[in-house]
C-alpha cells in the first residue's frame, strides 16, 4: 500500500491527523490531534451537562423511575442540545475531521507535483 493511501485511511478511521506522520508532517499531525481532541472535550462537556442535569432531575423526583421516560428524555435533550444547536465542539470536530482528510490528499497531490 502507497504511504499516501495508508496516511488518508489513517486520518479517515484511526484519528484526525494521524495519517500526517506517514507522511512526515508531524506538526500538523500534531495540530490536528491537538484541536480534535480539545473539541472532543468540550463535546463530552455538553454532554456530561445534559447528563448531569437529567441524573439531578431524576433524584429530585421530577422525573419518574421509567427506563422508557428516561431514555425519551435523554435522546430529545441530544437532539434539541446537541444537534439543533450544533454546539462548537461538534462543528469543530466534523470540521478538523475532513480537514484532516483533504490535507491528506493535498500534501500527497503535492509531493507528486
Amino acid at each position: 500500500m502507497k504511504p499516501s493511501t495508508k496516511a488518508l485511511l489513517f486520518s479517515a478511521f484511526v484519528f484526525p491527523g494521524s495519517g500526517h506522520f506517514i507522511l512526515k508532517q508531524r506538526l500538523r499531525g500534531w495540530v490536528y490531534i491537538i484541536v480534535t481532541v480539545g473539541a472532543f472535550a468540550l463535546l463530552m462537556q455538553k454532554i456530561m451537562e445534559i447528563a448531569n442535569k437529567i441524573a439531578n432531575e431524576i433524584v429530585a423526583g421530577s422525573i419518574p423511575l421509567d427506563p422508557a421516560k428516561i431514555m425519551q428524555l435523554i435522546h430529545q435533550s441530544v437532539y434539541q442540545d446537541i444537534l439543533l444547536s450544533a454546539s462548537m465542539g461538534l462543528k469543530v470536530l466534523i470540521a478538523c475531521w475532513l480537514m484532516a482528510i483533504f490535507d491528506c490528499i493535498y500534501i500527497s497531490w503535492r509531493d507528486k507535483c
